[in-house]
């Protein structure tokens, strides 16, 4: 995976925020002291979260989501918000 996908800003903006309307997979983003990163484990995003999404994922299929300060890896195909699934090409700009 390359440094780009992980990086995270000093100040992340959000690009569009939504509420999941069912469960969805996320991988968490984790930093450690020396300033790496790499990826945690899977879990889940419960239904009924507000995800704010900050950026492109590792590969087209994914996007950087945020929950609080804490930053994930999401699927698209997982992310079905109230109005339905959305593109990437509906999120980002």
């Amino acid at each position: 995976m390359n440094a780009t996908a992980i990086f995270i800003p000093n100040e992340p903006r959000a690009m569009k925020s939504c509420t999941l309307s069912r469960y969805a997979p996320i991988i968490e983003i984790l930093f450690e002291t020396n300033g790496t990163a790499h990826l945690g484990l899977i879990s889940e995003f419960p239904r009924e979260t507000c995800v704010e999404i900050c950026g492109n994922g590792f590969d087209d299929r994914t996007v950087k989501v945020r929950i609080g300060d804490t930053f994930f890896f999401a699927f698209l195909e997982d992310l079905e918000f109230s109005s339905g699934a959305l593109s990437k090409t509906a999120l980002l700009p």
